[in-house]
């Protein structure tokens, strides 16, 4: 979240905004959630995109939240959620 405000508030800065231009962001009412996950020494290939939607959703019924939408690239999985 730091790093959104971060960037948001370099938005003005001439020599940043050009090279953020092309970056999506999602905005909005913002309130956290954390999720803390322990290592698994015996599970080596442990990656938190191989968690399926259906966990996903599960884990965030229990505190009456919703995936209303969804991207993915390279290097994130996003949720914008309500």
């Amino acid at each position: 979240m730091a790093e959104n405000e971060d960037m948001s508030n370099s938005s003005s800065n001439s020599s940043n905004s050009s090279s953020r231009e092309d970056m999506h962001f999602f905005e909005g009412v913002e309130k956290l959630l954390e999720i803390w996950f322990e290592p698994n020494p015996s599970n080596k290939g442990a990656d938190l995109r191989k968690i399926p939607r259906p966990m996903w959703e599960a884990l965030l019924k229990t505190v009456r939240c919703e995936i209303i939408s969804f991207t993915r690239n390279e290097q994130i999985d996003a949720y914008v959620l309500r």
